[in-house]
């Protein structure tokens, strides 16, 4: 039972501070030292603090479903558990994962989503993703033959889009000089180029 207690406060906690930090997330900036954590956080994301109760809930339920498996009443106990996870599961999944999204892939999918329709090559530079064929709805019979920014800019005459992480802007400016850097957001930096 402690072991299950102990479970309880450690999920229901961390369920109930995710709102809080990302409602504050200069509380976060303080701790990390990562770069890129470091520039993720820094995405203007709405969180509401009260979104905290579903955590508090969670305690307060599984305590007292504890409680009923303690005095072994396990029907009560397996339909509330099964009950109590499900509707959790769904209250975060609508509540915390889209937002969480944003912080990691939300700067990029706004990105390729600007760039929809254009008759234009997109690519990454140092990080493999789909969310460029994705966003931009890129066929793959009008995709280029190569992937490669060297080729997308010696081999084809369409302008070209380059989506790269923060930690490897200069890596990319130093073997791209003629690219112009479009702007940076989160742990995002995009770049253009056209003949």
């Amino acid at each position: 039972y402690i072991l299950y207690f102990l479970d309880i406060i450690i999920i229901g906690t961390a369920i109930t501070l995710i709102p809080i930090l990302g409602a504050n997330t200069d509380i976060i900036k303080e701790y990390v030292k990562d770069p890129l954590v470091r520039a993720s956080v820094n995405v203007e994301v709405p969180w509401e603090s009260w979104w905290s109760i579903v955590g508090v809930l969670w305690i307060i339920i599984s305590l007292y479903l504890l409680v009923k498996f303690a005095r072994r009443d396990y029907a009560i106990y397996l339909l509330g558990i099964s009950i109590l996870n499900i509707l959790i599961l769904n209250l975060i999944a609508y509540l915390y994962l889209p937002r969480i999204a944003e912080y990691t892939q939300g700067p990029a999918v706004e990105f390729f989503k600007s760039l929809k329709g254009k008759d234009v090559y997109v690519t990454t530079y140092k990080y493999k993703s789909y969310a460029h064929y994705f966003y931009t709805d890129l066929k793959p019979e009008n995709a280029p033959f190569s992937e490669s920014v060297k080729d997308l800019v010696e081999q084809y005459k369409k302008p070209v889009y380059v989506s790269t992480k923060v930690i490897f802007t200069k890596d990319f400016e130093k073997e791209f000089p003629q690219f112009k850097k479009i702007k940076q957001k989160g742990a995002f930096a995009f770049y253009f180029y056209e003949r």
